[in-house]
């Protein structure tokens, strides 16, 4: 398995349900929908078939520019927490430390395996704009070929066998700008 170093870099965050004018703004836009059980649907660049990722308040959201396009993504608020530190106001800086990554280049790793065999991903060799798919965050994400998937937690049984992993997609663009490879 490859590995990656998140850049150094400041991160603008927005707590869900706290009242910010971004998370207002982006309802407004559409970008981001409060639904009638109190959840969220964010609509992350990764989206598709008119569904976006369910969030709940309390839950971060951040904000990825590709191509002048904003894109807001959930991060659940136990994740975030753990990986970020408060700098002032919506400013967090992101603490270093190693994740897993696997691009399409790279040869079949172990957990890439488990997750095809598991139906928790979804490979599509013919279609290279959807080449990447899988239901997270309550919906069915896609990624092009490009994209990175980065490990955020493979959980192993004591004799190593690979019992889950958390995981998501991140595109070119965003990746390049956001991680180093190590």
């Amino acid at each position: 398995m490859k590995y990656a170093k998140r850049k150094i870099q400041m991160d603008h965050a927005w707590q869900l349900g706290a009242g910010s004018e971004v998370e207002a703004q982006l309802i407004a836009e559409g970008a981001i929908r409060l639904r009638e059980d109190g959840t969220y649907e964010i609509f992350s660049q990764e989206s598709i078939n008119g569904r976006g990722e369910i969030a709940i308040s309390g839950d971060y959201f951040r904000i990825d520019e590709v191509n002048g396009k904003r894109y807001p993504f959930p991060n659940s608020k136990e994740y975030f927490e753990s990986h970020h530190r408060h700098v002032e106001r919506d400013t967090y800086e992101p603490m270093a430390h190693l994740v897993g990554i696997w691009q399409s280049s790279d040869e079949l790793i172990p957990e890439i395996l488990f997750l095809i065999e598991n139906e928790k991903l979804e490979i599509r060799q013919n279609a290279p704009e959807h080449y990447l798919n899988a239901e997270l965050w309550g919906t069915l994400l896609s990624a092009a070929k490009d994209a990175t998937i980065v490990f955020y937690s493979i959980d192993k049984g004591k004799d190593g066998t690979i019992r889950d992993v958390d995981f998501n997609f991140v595109s070119r663009p965003v990746f390049e700008a956001s991680y180093d490879l190590v």
